[in-house]
C-alpha cells in the first residue's frame, strides 16, 4: 500500500497540492502550518493526509471504473442474458442511492483506516521487496494464505455482524437494503462495517511476509471480486474465493439475516 501511496504523492500530490500549498502558506504572515513542515515528506501529519486522499480518492475511482464497466456489460449490455425481466430487478433509482452511499462511506473507511496504513509507512509491516528473501515458492504459497487468512477473518466478521443485533441493526443492515444488488453495491455499505470487513486485508502484512506488489495485485483482485459477487454474475467454480463478504449475494434476495456455513465456520 505503500507503494501506491508513494506514487501518488510523488506524481499528484507534490506538485498539485503540497508545493502550491508550500508556496501560498509561506506568503502569510502567521500561518496556520509551518510551511517548512509541510514541505518535508516524512512530516507525520502530511502522510497521514496522504494516505487519507490516496484511500478515499483512488479507492473511489477504482470502485467507479470498475462498477460502472461491471453494470454496463451485466446489465445493459448482456441484461437479457444475466438479469431478464423475468426475475427481480434493482428497484428504480437504486443505482443512485449504492453510489451515494459509497461516497460517504469511502472517506470515512479512509480515515478509520489510515493509523493502520501509517504503521506499514513505520516498517512495522512484514511486507517485503526483495523476492530471495523468501523465495518463489514462499511467493506463491503467501497467496493461498493470505486468501485463506483473510476469507476467514472476514466470514467471522461478517457472521458476528449478522448474529450481534446492535451491529446488524447499526451497522450491517444498510448493505441489507439492495434486495436486487448491482455491481454499484460492493461497497455501498455503512463505512463501519466496510471498515471492518476490509481489515483482515491490512492485519494480513503485519502478521505475515507478503510481496509489495503482489500485496498491490491482491488488492485489486480483491476489488473486482467484491464487485463481481454482487453483480449477480454466477462464477460457480471460484465461488469459495471471498464468499463470506457476500453470503447469500449469489442468490437473488439479500435481505435475509441468514449465514451459510464455509470456509471459517
Amino acid at each position: 500500500m505503500d507503494i501506491v501511496v508513494g506514487l501518488t504523492e510523488h506524481y499528484v500530490l507534490t506538485p498539485y497540492l503540497y508545493k502550491p500549498l508550500v508556496a501560498w502558506l509561506a506568503g502569510q504572515a502567521n500561518p496556520l502550518v509551518d510551511p517548512l513542515l509541510l514541505d518535508r515528506a516524512d512530516w507525520l501529519p502530511r502522510q497521514a493526509l496522504s494516505v487519507f486522499l490516496s484511500l478515499s480518492v483512488l479507492g473511489f475511482l477504482l470502485y467507479l471504473a470498475i462498477s460502472s464497466l461491471s453494470y454496463w456489460l451485466f446489465f445493459i449490455v448482456l441484461k437479457d442474458k444475466f438479469h431478464p425481466d423475468t426475475i427481480p430487478q434493482p428497484k428504480e433509482g437504486q443505482v443512485r442511492r449504492e453510489i451515494l452511499m459509497a461516497l460517504w462511506s469511502a472517506p470515512v473507511m479512509a480515515v478509520l483506516t489510515t493509523p493502520v496504513v501509517l504503521l506499514e509507512f513505520m516498517g512495522y509491516s512484514k511486507d517485503y521487496l526483495d523476492i530471495s528473501e523468501y523465495g518463489w515458492g514462499y511467493f506463491f504459497f503467501s497467496i493461498a494464505l493470505f486468501l485463506v487468512f483473510t476469507d476467514t477473518a472476514i466470514y467471522w466478521i461478517h457472521r458476528l455482524e449478522h448474529d450481534i443485533p446492535f451491529l446488524y441493526k447499526y451497522v450491517h443492515k444498510p448493505h441489507h437494503e439492495w434486495i436486487v444488488p448491482t455491481s454499484y453495491a460492493a461497497i455501498a455499505f455503512h463505512p463501519v462495517d466496510g471498515w471492518l470487513q476490509s481489515m483482515p486485508y491490512h492485519i494480513f502484512v503485519f502478521l505475515f511476509p507478503l510481496h509489495k506488489y503482489l500485496y498491490l495485485g491482491l488488492f485489486v483482485f480483491v476489488q473486482l471480486w467484491t464487485i463481481s459477487i454482487h453483480d449477480g454474475v454466477d462464477l460457480s467454480p471460484l465461488s469459495f474465493i471471498n464468499g463470506a463478504v457476500c453470503g447469500g449475494a449469489r442468490g437473488r434476495v439479500m435481505g435475509g439475516r441468514g449465514m451459510r456455513p464455509r470456509i471459517g465456520g
